[in-house]
């Protein structure tokens, strides 16, 4: 305990306790505080060290052994970075356990205060940093835990001072274990009582598929004969059958692992000791020891739940502690009731979350089919419907099968997807059998819907049922389904979904409500003339989505029921939204789907705070209540009024919607609502989030290639999301990427170390000698550049029409100039156009809309605009007047205007049909926009690769350099084992004998070094292992190995091709008819002058093809093309920049035929209609 008196009064004082046992550090300064323990005869606790800031001891109890650190925080916030380091310097050993408690005078974060004015974020990150440094968790506790009390110059602050924390290794000594706030009795610190309880309940194991099975061919023989064994059984009865002897295989195996792992160790010693060493046995030693570790690894990665992480990596000693950290995090040792009532016991504890999910998911009578009549009108056609509720083919539930996360949690039968995908061949067929039947009958087995519910806590701390969120862990065959029904849902979501709703539909963005709500936030803070109120954060919980696990396309769905509503008050007037500008639409609402299993979705309301409004808005919520049987969390809720707002009618409009608490300087969406000047402060929270991940004891056992991958798959992501909506500071990214470059050198001993080698080095592509990390800043403004680029190519989407409607008047999103006072994100998205206007292009369709000298149309893989002398009065040209009136080139006005660009242009292919000119992004194929390439245009501006000869250096005689020049020409055949480029194990190899050359002189011939970077290889290559379990293509392409079939008599099969001439820029087309109305095939050709690429050779040849069947006036076509690019820009899967005016053409026409389909095939399959196009090619040639 804490004490300011001597330790001769704290004795007296304490005589009642009649113990002997003490130790006491004096106050060192009058006044100051001190620590005093006493403790039982039957303990043997022995002080290690202490100050006055500390008492550290090893305690031994009832054969349990940990040490405990008594903590006394450090008064002087100037001196907490010391006191924290040297309380880390007391940290144990590796895997011995220690417990800290007592009065740490910090807090985590502004929720473990209450009173006096709200901390900046970057005040915690040194007590945050002390606690992930040495992986300590908080034990779960009771009680009120604000443990102090205080007067603060006016304020009265409650704090949470005291706290008892542990690592996971005392946790698991300690399982059940607890604290107790106790009342406050005459002093300003509560009482803290820690209970240390050893039990554990033992308590039967739930299966889990091992990963590490997959490969192995024993456990596939036993799946097979099991399978196969049983074919009456129903899936659910075959795969009990193989839990049962997977199970016992399992057992027997576990048993024998660890003690081959010793012998093949012991094995491997003697091997090497050997004074005749014999290398094919230590060859065969190394690789048996290393499929062992790779086996332990696997299964540790398993448990740690870590997926960002590549399996191959040797850190097992990462995934053990990640593993043991969320154990000691998830666990429940208390938990309190709704009457305040703390529970101890583990029937009681179930009990009571029993209890409350019980009263919270209870059912109720539905009476909302008016209400879906009102908010919903039908707009699926019948040609949509058939498609979603048609029965699923194999292939379709193949790859719903294998578009599941192959090590997502199992369900109750503890079966992971990776299990059915890697044993497909043998349980693929019951599987479609028995999903086809759920779909034909409607029917689904109960014990199939079965689900386990875990329970992970929402904050620290967490004491109540509801501070814990439910995941919702189904079986596989459940998710299939489920997979099954999103993936047809896509296709139409974008249609039927109001454009309110950001979430899980096509082409929209969690960056479109925060963008429209900061615009919104911002108008609230200025002046106005009326009151204006926003209510947000809304939360629905619904048990049946939870129970059934269903993908948020489904929660979209039910959240339509509410936007109708909103969008039926507006159009009767009864509901008026928020108006960022004139020239903006009026926002009454905002959804997103939060994706969860509580689906807690933040849900924003816009309005004006009038009473008509706030009826409205009640009658809305209740309506959408009845319908749904979701409740509003009112507890969630708040309500942001406008500056200028009088108070009565803040009180008015609480009263009339029930919500008492106001916000608007809270988070939306996880991103500050409201900006102020200190943005730094805002965002510190990132740069702390990134340290804490970065100093954590568990990444600390990372190898230096985990190190890599966390630092490029985990660190540099945090801030992706935040960067994707907002500018950060410039001195911001200076920080994290401070926290980053410590990360990459320092090492696992707590000591800094010297950068050897620059951040923007670092930051290169691997070709160029970095490690390919991102520069923050620069990436930042590629994210920010794709914000951009939305508001370019979808300019009718709300975000685009809020934000150009307040700040584009008159002038282009391109050219308008950032004004005097904006919104923090508006500056953001102009950082960004920064970027995307170096690589902005057009794409000619129509060419009405492209400038002929402002914009880049003539080269599509990089910026350039057309120069030279010009006429006054051809300033203002566009393209389309270059275009004659059937939209084909005019050879004599371009010679006029842009004679030099005359072939360039000509090889240019408009749309016939007058489709209307795109942007495109000159440095990819497709033309669009990704942040991939917006950070290598921004960072590398296409640099060239820099050679490997310069890019590796070598030290070698001239023998060493013939060896070097016979690997590179040399081929690897299968034959000789090997499938892969050889030549970096050569190098590596000689790497190491130049190693061995100057620091041991030691030499190897040419032959031998050659031999060992083979061996190098073959291991390599067979430490990978079979990989199982990788994505198929995408459903939509449409592959066939055999000719395509109809079942309708009238539809013609239509074949095209071409063949192109690179030096003549040439390409002939050919296509042929066919099918079961036509007396012989038919066919056709011709020659198209100035064809760039076979692309668009392939393209021109389908166009004309259907421009043909048209004029034989066939109705039903379906044609096959053996290019997998054009057949999927065509179905909208892609899109590639310089076919965009013919395949908008090909839609054009494919709409005037009564059914059309569009199908890939092989080449060998193609080979008439490849003979058209070649002969039509030759004879143009000849003539």
């Amino acid at each position: 305990m804490e004490t300011k008196n001597p330790t001769a009064k704290v004795l007296k004082d304490l005589h009642w306790l009649q113990t002997n046992n003490h130790f006491a550090v004096p106050p060192h300064t009058p006044g100051g505080g001190g620590l005093f323990i006493s403790w039982k005869k039957d303990i043997d606790l022995q002080v290690r060290s202490s100050s006055h800031n500390f008492i550290d001891a090893i305690i031994s109890y009832k054969g349990k052994t940990w040490q405990t650190t008594f903590v006394y925080g450090e008064p002087d916030q100037s001196k907490r970075y010391e006191a924290w380091k040297t309380l880390s310097s007391l940290k144990p050993a590796s895997g011995d356990p220690w417990l800290l408690t007592g009065d740490f005078n910090e807090i985590i974060d502004n929720s473990e205060k209450c009173g006096g004015p709200e901390r900046a974020e970057g005040t915690f990150c040194a007590f945050r940093g002390f606690l992930s440094e040495n992986g300590l968790f908080d034990l779960k506790f009771s009680g009120r835990y604000l443990s102090w009390r205080g007067k603060r110059h006016s304020h009265l602050v409650l704090c949470r001072l005291d706290r008892t924390v542990s690592n996971s290794e005392w946790a698991e000594i300690f399982p059940s274990s607890r604290n107790q706030y106790l009342k406050f009795e005459g002093s300003d610190h509560r009482p803290l009582l820690t209970f240390l309880d050893t039990s554990r309940k033992k308590s039967a194991k739930i299966f889990r598929f091992d990963r590490r099975l997959n490969e192995n061919e024993e456990i596939k023989k036993l799946i097979t004969e099991i399978w196969e064994s049983s074919p009456q059984l129903s899936v659910e009865g075959r795969l009990t059958l193989c839990r049962r002897a997977i199970c016992t295989w399992s057992k027997k195996f576990h048993e024998s692992s660890q003690k081959a792992l010793e012998e093949t160790k012991e094995k491997l010693e003697a091997a090497l000791l050997n004074t005749n060493p014999d290398e094919e046995l230590i060859h065969e030693l190394n690789m048996k020891l290393l499929h062992l570790y790779k086996a332990e690894e696997s299964f540790w990665q398993q448990r740690s739940r870590q997926l960002w992480l590549v399996l191959g990596d040797s850190n097992t000693g990462y995934f053990h502690a990640v593993a043991k950290g969320r154990s000691a995090r998830n666990k429940f040792s208390v938990i309190t009731d709704d009457r305040g009532v703390h529970v101890y016991e583990e029937e009681e504890i179930s009990k009571v979350i029993s209890a409350y999910y019980s009263k919270l998911f209870q059912s109720c009578p539905f009476d909302g089919q008016h209400t879906i009549s009102e908010a919903l009108q039908p707009c699926i056609t019948k040609e949509q419907n058939e498609k979603l509720i048609m029965m699923p083919q194999a292939k379709e539930i193949k790859e719903a099968t294998f578009a599941i996360h192959a090590d997502k949690a199992p369900g109750p039968d503890g079966f992971s997807a990776s299990f059915f995908q890697s044993n497909w061949e043998v349980v693929g067929p019951a599987v479609v059998k028995e999903i086809q039947i759920f779909f034909a009958s409607g029917i689904l087995a109960p014990s199939i819907n079965k689900t386990h519910v875990r329970l992970i806590p929402k904050i620290s701390g967490a004491q109540r049922v509801e501070d814990y969120r439910p995941i919702a862990l189904c079986n596989i065959f459940y998710k299939i389904i489920s997979k099954l029904l999103s993936i047809r849902l896509k296709t139409v979501l974008s249609s039927i979904i109001s454009e309110n709703q950001s979430a899980f539909v096509p082409g929209r963005a969690i960056a479109d409500n925060v963008l429209i709500t900061h615009e919104s936030r911002q108008i609230c803070q200025k002046p106005m003339t009326e009151s204006n109120g926003t209510l947000f954060y809304k939360s629905y919980n619904d048990w049946d989505f939870i129970r059934s696990g269903l993908t948020g396309s489904c929660n979209v769905l039910l959240r339509e029921v509410l936007s109708g509503l909103c969008k039926s008050a507006e159009k009767k007037g009864l509901l008026q939204g928020v108006r960022v500008a004139r020239g903006s639409p009026r926002v009454s609402h905002l959804l997103f789907a939060d994706d969860t299993m509580f689906f807690a979705d933040d849900t924003m309301f816009f309005g004006l705070a009038s009473p008509t409004n706030c009826e409205t808005l009640v009658k809305i919520l209740k309506d959408y209540e009845r319908a749904s049987g979701q409740m509003i969390n009112k507890a969630k809720s708040s309500i942001t009024f406008s500056s200028k707002t009088p108070p009565e009618v803040k009180e008015q409009v609480k009263l009339r919607l029930g919500i008492t608490k106001e916000g608007g300087l809270g988070k939306y969406l996880g991103l500050p609502e409201h900006f102020g000047r200190k943005k730094k402060d805002l965002f510190t929270s990132i740069v702390d989030k990134i340290r804490q991940k970065a100093v954590s004891w568990s990444s600390k056992k990372l190898s230096r290639a985990g190190k890599l991958t966390m630092l490029k798959s985990v660190l540099s992501a945090i801030p992706t999301y935040t960067m994707s909506c907002f500018q950060l500071p410039v001195s911001l990214c200076k920080r994290i990427q401070s926290v980053l470059t410590r990360f990459w050198w320092d090492g696992t001993e707590d000591k800094k170390k010297i950068s050897w080698v620059s951040w923007d080095r670092l930051t290169q592509p691997k070709a160029m000698g970095g490690l390919g990390l991102r520069d923050i800043q620069i990436f930042n403004q590629a994210l920010l550049a794709k914000l951009a680029w939305r508001l370019v190519t979808a300019p009718e989407s709300l975000l685009a029409r809020v934000l150009l409607g307040k700040y584009c008047h008159g002038k282009h999103f391109l050219e308008v100039q950032s004004p005097q006072t904006c919104s923090h994100g508006w500056r953001g998205i102009l950082f960004g156009r920064d970027l995307l206007t170096k690589n902005l292009g057009k794409a000619v369709g129509n060419g009405q809309t492209t400038r002929l000298w402002k914009d880049s149309w003539i080269v599509m893989d990089r910026m350039e605009k057309p120069m030279g002398p010009m006429k006054e009065s051809d300033l203002d040209l566009i393209v389309s007047d270059l275009l004659t009136d059937d939209l084909q080139w005019n050879s004599k006005r371009i010679n006029e205007v842009l004679p030099e660009y005359l072939e360039q242009i000509l090889c240019i292919q408009p749309s016939r049909k007058g489709a209307e000119d795109s942007y495109i992004w000159h440095p990819t194929a497709s033309g669009i926009y990704s942040t991939k390439s917006g950070y290598y245009a921004a960072s590398i501006s296409y640099t060239e690769c820099v050679p490997l000869k310069t890019a590796v250096h070598i030290a070698a005689d001239d023998s060493f350099k013939e060896v070097i020049v016979k690997f590179r020409s040399a081929v690897c055949l299968p034959p000789s084992g090997f499938t892969l480029n050889i030549l970096p194990w050569i190098y590596w190899a000689i790497w190491l004998a130049r190693n061995a050359l100057i620091f041991e002189d030691r030499r190897f011939s040419p032959e031998d070094t050659a031999l060992k970077g083979l061996r190098l290889a073959k291991e390599w290559l067979e430490a990978q292992g079979n990989k199982s379990g990788e994505l198929l293509p995408s459903l939509r392409v449409q592959d066939t190995h055999r000719p395509p079939t109809s079942s309708v008599s009238q539809q013609i099969i239509c074949h095209t091709d071409a063949a192109w001439k690179s030096d003549k820029k040439m390409a002939g087309l050919g296509w042929i008819f066919t099918g079961p109305s036509l007396a012989t095939s038919s066919q056709g050709s011709m020659i198209h002058r100035f064809v760039n690429s076979p692309l668009i050779g392939e393209a021109l040849a389908v166009r004309s093809a259907l421009c043909m069947a048209l004029t034989r006036d066939f109705t039903e076509l379906q044609v096959c093309s053996d290019n997998k690019t054009l057949i999927r820009t065509i179905s909208g899967e892609s899109q590639s920049k310089e076919i965009i005016g013919i395949v908008s053409d090909i839609r054009v026409i494919s709409s005037e035929f009564a059914s059309i389909s569009f199908s890939h095939i092989p080449i060998s399959m193609n080979s008439v209609a490849d003979g058209v196009a070649k002969e039509a090619l030759l004879s143009s040639l000849f003539v």
